[in-house]
């Protein structure tokens, strides 16, 4: 399983904004040797939750789209059986879409990642 298991979605009415709330199960493929003492999500998962998150809610799929990472930072690792809140935003200047977003833990309040991507 690559997923994690979604606890809630909200997707404003002019679908520019949307929130994913999930847990992050300890079975994800993704924990398979990111440590076996102390797991920790990759940074590459959180990029895959992302864009599964704006297939299947915000109708983009950013793998048959061009894009490139404009910014991204790792502030706080993600651990299993933890809930998080991820936070989408899109935005259109002249001709470019970007997409800005920030996963926090939902106990702890506390910024996980932050990014901004740009995509035709």
């Amino acid at each position: 399983m690559k997923t994690p298991k979604i606890d809630h979605y909200e997707l404003s009415n002019d679908h520019q904004n949307l929130t994913v709330t999930f847990t992050v199960d300890p079975t994800l493929d993704w924990f398979k040797g990111h440590f076996n003492h102390m797991p920790i999500l990759p940074g590459i998962a959180t990029i895959s939750f992302l864009i599964e998150f704006t297939r299947l809610y915000l109708n983009i799929d950013l793998n048959e789209s061009i894009y490139s990472i404009n910014q991204l930072k790792f502030t706080t690792t993600v651990v299993p059986n933890q809930q998080y809140e991820m936070k989408i935003e899109l935005l259109q200047k002249n001709d470019q879409k970007f997409l800005n977003f920030k996963l926090i833990n939902v106990a702890t309040k506390q910024s996980c990642a932050v990014g901004k991507f740009s995509y035709e």
